[in-house]
C-alpha cells in the first residue's frame, strides 16, 4: 500500500485507490495491469511505480508503461523500489539482485 501525495492511497491486485472511504479500480487487466502489485514508489516527479512478477510498471497521467527483462531488468519479479539523492531509480528483484 503507498499513500500518494496529496491523499490517495494505492492498494495491490488490479492497483486500486481508495478515495473518500470508497475503493475505487483504477488500474486493471483493460489497462494493462495483468498481475497483482508487490509494491508501490512514488518518486520525486510525482510519477507512481509498481512492482509486479511479470515486471515493473510506470503510471504517469493515466498512462502505464511497462519494463520487464527485455528492457534490462534481471529478473521480473519486483520486490523493492526507490530512489537516492540524485533522482536514480533502485528496483529490487526476487532472485535477481538489483537494477
Amino acid at each position: 500500500m503507498l499513500e500518494d501525495q496529496p491523499i490517495d492511497c494505492f492498494i495491490g491486485n488490479n492497483i486500486n485507490r481508495v478515495e473518500d472511504d470508497k475503493l475505487l479500480n483504477v488500474y486493471d487487466r483493460s489497462k494493462g495491469v495483468i498481475t497483482p502489485a508487490n509494491c508501490f514508489y512514488e518518486d520525486n516527479e510525482g510519477v507512481l511505480w509498481a512492482g509486479t512478477s511479470l515486471g515493473l510498471l510506470r503510471i504517469k497521467n493515466g498512462i502505464i508503461t511497462s519494463y520487464s527483462m527485455l528492457q534490462g531488468l534481471n529478473n521480473p519479479s519486483i520486490t523493492a523500489i526507490c530512489q537516492d539523492q540524485s533522482g536514480k531509480l533502485w528496483i529490487g528483484t526476487k532472485g535477481g539482485g538489483i537494477n
